[in-house]
């Protein structure tokens, strides 16, 4: 089972995220959705990873739906927009003075958590940092999203990074 941890301000702005015995995380998962979106998702794992002279993995999944199934597989963005978002945050951690690995993983979109996990569990995270969504007026069932899938499932910590904080 993951702990989660919403970090305070001053925790965003030092990068002081620990594991409970006082070490430093080393090897920080970042899955991203866009680079827009996901800008202060990257500042926070950055500092998490400068903290403690980690390494960081930024995962991005390329999802796909069939409508109907028998036409096939629809993705919403193509194979060279998926790899260009995942370069430019991999760049931009590199810029930085950072070590950072990126890989782009195709799933139907409703395995795209299990697969973030899998890559998780795979590379050896001992942490990963998601956005946390901002609430909506309608919403989908408590639980249904990505994020609340890999909160559940995840065995390592789980850092929620609220947009606009």
């Amino acid at each position: 089972m993951s702990s989660i941890i919403e970090p305070s301000e001053s925790t965003f702005d030092s990068g002081e995220l620990t594991r409970i015995d006082g070490t430093s995380f080393q090897r920080i998962l970042v899955p991203v959705d866009s680079i827009g979106s996901s800008s202060e998702l990257l500042e926070f794992a950055e500092s998490v990873c400068r903290a403690g002279d980690g390494e960081l993995r930024v995962v991005h999944v390329r999802a796909w739906e069939e409508h109907p199934p028998s036409a096939g597989r629809y993705y919403s963005e193509t194979d060279e927009q998926a790899t260009a978002l995942l370069d430019k945050a991999v760049c931009e951690a590199w810029k930085k003075g950072l070590r950072a690995s990126g890989v782009v993983i195709e799933a139907h979109r409703p395995a795209a958590a299990s697969r973030i996990l899998g890559e998780a569990a795979e590379w050896g995270a001992d942490v990963i940092v998601l956005t946390k969504p901002p609430k909506r007026i309608f919403q989908l069932p408590v639980g249904t999203g990505i994020s609340a899938r890999v909160m559940r499932r995840a065995t390592c910590p789980v850092v929620l990074v609220r947009p606009g904080r």
